[in-house]
């Protein structure tokens, strides 16, 4: 439908020839007028093109393209909880856009996924090609919120629907992976998803972390901090693993020697 209160022709009309296919090996040609009218309901620049002669509409697209998209953010203690929560972005982060697909953020945080349709539920989930963040002892980080096509919609994690632990979990393991793809893009181990706990409470816990071919870290207790919260030890478990993948074995100091943070 065209309104003429908010609807206009965008450009002056074009004369061209239109090749129209009419089977695999035949085509017939039309004198065309092409010119791009502006609807806003629905949202569309329409590049149409109608027969000089005969008034018919041959054929029409939408110029304007559909997506939903936007950036990333979470709540995240850069280092450990002494330096307290900053905004960053969330790269690597599994994106779902009900009835439209599923994406992971780029490098930047930044995601897309094509479709239109009006308002629809986008979900997301501490997941990645990575990581992926297990709660070892309660509901897992989970996002869902509404977003319209081209219009730019934050997907963010903070106290309200992740743990701390969580995010800063998922946040070092990223960065790890970014760090050796500066001189090793092609490092199996740190290209291989990696299951993290948090929040234990059991087998060494409190005060302490562990790599057995996933990582895991303790719950706050007995005067230890929550090691899930501190990227020091985060990054220090994950050298584990990645000596276990050049050595064959962890060892006992090398890339996984001890760390500190806050005076622990």
């Amino acid at each position: 439908p065209f309104d003429p209160a908010t609807d206009s022709v965008s450009a002056a009309p074009r004369l061209l020839v239109l090749p129209v296919a009419l089977s695999e090996s035949t085509v017939a040609y039309h004198l065309v007028w092409r010119l791009t009218l502006r609807t806003a309901q629905p949202l569309g620049a329409w590049v149409t093109d109608v027969d000089a002669h005969t008034g018919e509409i041959l054929q029409r697209t939408n110029d304007i393209h559909f997506a939903y998209g936007g950036d990333t953010s979470a709540e995240t203690q850069l280092y450990g909880w002494c330096n307290g929560p900053s905004d960053l972005a969330m790269p690597y982060l599994r994106i779902s856009v009900s009835g439209a697909g599923s994406t992971t953020s780029n490098a930047a945080g930044a995601w897309s996924v094509a479709g239109s349709g009006g308002p629809r539920t986008v979900s997301s989930d501490l997941f990645g090609p990575y990581v992926r963040v297990f709660n070892q002892n309660g509901d897992e980080a989970a996002f869902s919120g509404l977003a319209l096509e081209n219009v730019p919609f934050t997907v963010r994690f903070d106290d309200a629907n992740a743990r701390q632990d969580e995010r800063d979990t998922f946040d070092a393991v990223n960065d790890v992976h970014d760090f050796f793809a500066l001189f090793d893009p092609a490092f199996a181990y740190t290209n291989t998803r990696i299951d993290a706990y948090v929040n234990r409470n059991d087998g060494y816990c409190p005060g302490n972390a562990w790599w057995d071919g996933t990582i895991n870290f303790c719950a706050a207790g007995s005067g230890y901090a929550n090691t899930g919260e501190l990227q020091q030890v985060i990054h220090h478990e994950f050298g584990h693993g990645v000596q276990a993948a050049i050595l064959g074995y962890q060892g006992e100091q090398g890339l996984a020697r001890g760390e500190r943070q806050c005076g622990l």
